[in-house]
């Protein structure tokens, strides 16, 4: 596969050229009403107003035999030719070493539509479809595009667990922006564009520099407590306390590149790049097919739109975990809309007709695919439950230092040389220090610690909501 320039297909008035980056984000919020918010830098933020279309490329014969023959003689060819199944080329390249074979090299879209004949056919061909007539070129089309979404997987099965040795070589391949090409393009099938989606999360996302579970909860061994720098993007790694709010933009933990690293210099953007807006294309594609399912949500058995949606959800749910989804308004944002395909009451067993009876959308066969979906929809509010209550965890340490600080001020001023308070208020002992004494100071009950915290989640504050 690679990139070409503009292509004409016949059912198509113009190239088959498809907005690119800034042309699909002023699109999308256009219909969402709200002015284009573009982070000042994201990967592929220079790449064309419109995505050149996509050519793939096989070795074809007109008269293709499952090879060896009888004779021993070996076909040659991967498939049938484009000729024989009545595709124009758009280049053609001769193999000198296997004679009467060549390398044709064809519009993604001329072949991928057979996948979803009803809906693509016309916009790609020109024609109807005819249901019901599938000639031997249409059959053979139909194996050559699964051949092709199988390929997809199959790459994106090396490149898990990140295989550095595998991604470095395909990355060369498949760049970013080509494949937000593919993910993007309405005229491919939802089935190739999920298995899109799932390569660029082993080939692009899962992989260094990024590391995952960025916020999930734990409460630390040791914290060092750095005073006074809560600068973006942070100068190294060392976690900040601090008085901080749910709307602060570093409210919650997030992929950042220190400058203190080797990476802040890398002249590979892909290592580089410092800040949690990285992948502002991927997280468009994702709320872009979190919308195709309408205002209400309502999700149908058996939908190809269901492989994409959860292919998407598989997108945010790495993008949760490298940190690159961690402010309120993405968060906001994100719960909203991914909210309404969680309530199944507007569910359809197909396009026209409910489920009969309700529960059987869990256990139909087209069913399995939407609890499917569901579930992977559900794996995100987990990671978002993490984050907030990593928020909770570090508004727990900021008050527990602000107590430590206000009891430590008091004793430098009250404690005598026995190591008891001089007005025998409170005894303070080596022992006591680990427990709950050391955190009262003068005037406080010995409620106050666990007051002053059940006040951060059930006072009324944005922090309880």
């Amino acid at each position: 596969m690679r990139d070409y320039g503009p292509v004409k297909l016949p059912g198509v008035a113009g190239d088959t050229t498809h907005d690119g980056p800034h042309m699909m984000l002023d699109a999308f919020y256009r219909s969402s009403g709200k002015a284009a918010p573009l982070p000042g830098d994201f990967l592929g933020k220079n790449a064309e107003p419109k995505y050149n279309p996509i050519c793939i490329a096989w070795s074809g014969m007109s008269n293709w035999f499952r090879g060896p023959d009888k004779d021993g003689k070996d076909p040659g060819a991967l498939w049938y030719s484009a000729e024989s199944m009545g595709l124009k080329t758009v280049d053609s390249v001769a193999i000198p070493k296997l004679e009467g074979t060549k390398l044709d090299v064809v519009p993604l879209e001329e072949i991928m539509w057979v996948l979803e004949p009803e809906r693509l056919c016309k916009s790609v061909t020109g024609h109807e479809h005819a249901a019901g007539q599938a000639s031997d070129a249409f059959k053979r089309l139909d194996f050559l595009a699964w051949y092709i979404v199988a390929q997809v997987k199959f790459l994106t099965s090396i490149c898990k667990g990140r295989a550095a040795n595998c991604i470095a070589t395909l990355e060369r391949e498949f760049s970013y922006v080509m494949l937000m090409n593919m993910c993007t393009n309405p005229r491919l099938p939802t089935a190739f564009r999920a298995a899109v989606a799932d390569f660029a999360i082993a080939l692009y996302l899962d992989r260094y520099p990024q590391f995952p579970n960025c916020g999930a909860p734990k409460l630390p061994e040791e914290l060092w407590i750095l005073e006074g720098d809560r600068s973006w993007p942070p100068q190294s790694s060392t976690p900040v306390l601090g008085p901080r709010k749910l709307k602060d933009s570093d409210a919650f933990p997030s992929f950042f590149v220190p400058k203190a690293s080797v990476l802040y210099a890398d002249p590979e953007p892909l290592l580089s790049f410092p800040e949690h807006t990285k992948f502002f294309l991927l997280r468009c594609f994702c709320d872009d097919v979190v919308k195709s399912f309408g205002k209400d949500g309502h999700m149908v058995s058996g939908d190809p739109l269901n492989d994409l949606g959860g292919a998407a959800f598989r997108v945010q749910e790495n993008l949760l975990s490298f940190g690159f989804l961690s402010t309120h308004e993405k968060l906001s944002n994100l719960c909203t809309a991914n909210a309404k395909l969680l309530d199944g009451r507007n569910d359809k067993a197909d396009a026209e007709e409910d489920f009969s009876p309700e529960e059987d959308r869990w256990s139909a066969v087209g069913g399995d695919s939407l609890t499917k979906v569901k579930v992977a929809n559900l794996s995100i509010f987990a990671k978002v439950g993490g984050l907030r209550t990593n928020y909770r965890l570090a508004k727990v340490l900021q008050k527990f230092k602000e107590h430590s600080e206000e009891v430590d001020r008091e004793r430098e001023g009250t404690t005598s040389s026995d190591g008891l308070w001089s007005n025998n208020l409170i005894p303070f002992t080596q022992q006591a220090a680990f427990g709950t004494d050391y955190l009262l100071g003068i005037d406080q009950g010995e409620n106050q610690i666990f007051n002053d915290v059940e006040d951060l989640f059930f006072g009324g504050s944005d922090d309880a909501s």
